[in-house]
């Protein structure tokens, strides 16, 4: 897990299981901007992740920092299907352009024209139409290829426009049966899913940015016979505290290896200067006999190893030792 990420433990209580409410928990990441427009014909949300009932009593959700973008297709299946992708920084853009041999490509980001910090930006440079993926961008352990999850489809972007997300992401649960990652959510199934509510009987929505690093959650049926979602009380804590211990020792753990990188990468680039100044060193020795042998060597315009001479700038011979 990252630094900067954001975990967060669900449980759930034993009287959530019953048919009559659904079988699974969907949750989706949305950027901020586009929070209360997720139903028009431009933009669909993904499925980010499932939490089936049926199969476990506890839930973790991580989520990441990083976004990208990617190309994508719906499938016959309708999931969401990414192509080519980029990692976005903040305030960063990138353009899918169009090569010789006609494929398409993002290009590497740049930043923003607009100067947003908190804002990423893509375009279409590609001369036809194209569809977008907003992707939540994490690189699992002991692995170096990062995973994309799209997250939000932006459909049919025409030839030189482009979209613009904020970076701040929104987090949402739903009650729902038979969803799956990468689904799109469309106006006909999103009608099937029912929003978790909180314990203010408030739709539930959690603000990332506003998130602490891990929180914890306890799901359950409220009063009215559906699910709701509140923060975990101390007998919760207590019962997961093996679980909460195993993931602050695997958190520790793989902190301890990316400092045992960055420490190796630091030994590697001390060693790299330390050899170039030896090197500097050297050169400046070879000069400096080089101009005791033959006087001022920034004048030496030519010489000739077999005459054992040469020419100054001005023209005028310089011998050297016989």
């Amino acid at each position: 897990m990252g630094f900067n990420s954001k975990r967060f433990h669900i449980s759930v209580e034993n009287m959530v299981r019953s048919r009559d409410i659904g079988s699974q928990i969907i949750f989706t990441l949305t950027p901020e901007e586009f929070v209360g427009d997720k139903s028009s014909k431009d933009t669909q949300p993904v499925v980010w992740k499932v939490f089936d009932l049926r199969s476990s009593d506890i839930c973790e959700l991580q989520c990441g920092v990083d976004l990208g973008i990617s190309t994508t297709r719906i499938s016959d299946q309708g999931n969401a299907e990414i192509i080519y992708t980029r990692l976005v920084p903040n305030g960063h853009r990138t353009e899918l352009k169009r090569n010789n041999s006609s494929s398409v490509y993002f290009e590497e980001c740049s930043r923003s024209r607009e100067d947003i910090p908190r804002s990423i930006v893509a375009i279409n440079s590609s001369q036809t139409p194209q569809s977008f993926a907003l992707c939540n961008v994490t690189i699992p352990q002991y692995q170096h290829e990062p995973i994309f999850e799209p997250l939000l489809l932006f459909n049919q972007i025409q030839h030189d426009k482009g979209i613009r997300v904020k970076t701040n992401l929104i987090l949402e649960a739903f009650c729902g049966t038979g969803f799956t990652v990468k689904q799109v959510l469309q106006r006909h199934n999103m009608s099937k899913l029912t929003p978790l509510r909180d314990d203010k009987e408030k739709e539930w929505v959690v603000n990332l940015e506003e998130a602490p690093i891990s929180s914890y959650l306890t799901i359950y049926k409220d009063k009215n016979g559906g699910l709701s979602i509140r923060p975990g009380n101390n007998d919760t804590d207590r019962d997961q505290s093996g679980t909460i211990m195993q993931t602050l020792s695997r958190d520790l753990q793989e902190a301890l290896r990316e400092i045992k990188k960055l420490k190796g990468l630091v030994y590697e680039s001390q060693a790299m200067i330390q050899q170039l100044d030896r090197e500097v060193k050297a050169l400046k020795s070879q000069s400096q006999q080089r101009s005791g042998r033959y006087g001022n060597a920034s004048e030496i315009q030519y010489w000739s190893a077999k005459d054992n001479c040469g020419l100054d700038s001005r023209g005028h011979i310089v011998l050297g030792d016989q």
